[in-house]
């Protein structure tokens, strides 16, 4: 077993043949749990969970041969669910569900091969629509609007080509 100090947290598992191999945790600098997996030939694998500094659940999903692979959720801070959605050999694929700290859904956006296709819908907190930008076919802008707190401030607006920012 070894422990390896990084900037903010520490990694503890094993090495084998100078690789990451079986269970690994990693802990903030204050002891509290970071995440948790396993390894194989330096690789994740497996099932995989990443905590909030305050302990609530953050992520959680399967990895396969180092790529996200199968249902991931996000949840927020207060632990509410935050999105939701498939990965296919480290891509996100079909449909991703983000939803606001207090649960109401905020967008719906669609990808094909890890390349965002078009947004369904884009909600504020209080339920209307919002500008969820041009994505068309891969092609267009997407506005990314705050969703920790409860207000319609634009956090950014990125520009897509292909389905990646570009």
């Amino acid at each position: 077993m070894v422990s390896i100090q990084k900037e903010g947290y520490i990694e503890t598992g094993k090495i084998k043949n100078n690789k990451k191999t079986g269970k690994w945790k990693y802990s903030y600098e204050n002891g509290r749990l970071y995440q948790v997996g396993r390894f194989k030939n330096n690789l994740e694998t497996g099932n995989w969970k990443v905590f909030h500094p305050n302990g609530f659940l953050r992520q959680t999903g399967k990895f396969k041969n180092g790529k996200i692979d199968g249902l991931w959720k996000f949840y927020h801070e207060n632990g509410i669910l935050y999105g939701l959605g498939k990965a296919e050999e480290g891509n996100f694929q079909g449909v991703w569900k983000w939803f606001f700290p207090n649960g109401q859904i905020h967008t719906i956006r669609n990808y094909e091969n890890g390349k965002l296709v078009y947004v369904d819908f884009a909600k504020n907190f209080k339920g209307n629509d919002i500008d969820k930008g041009t994505i068309k076919n891969g092609n267009g802008t997407l506005i990314v609007y705050e969703t920790q707190i409860l207000k319609d401030s634009i956090l950014e607006v990125l520009n897509y080509k292909d389905g990646q920012i570009k």
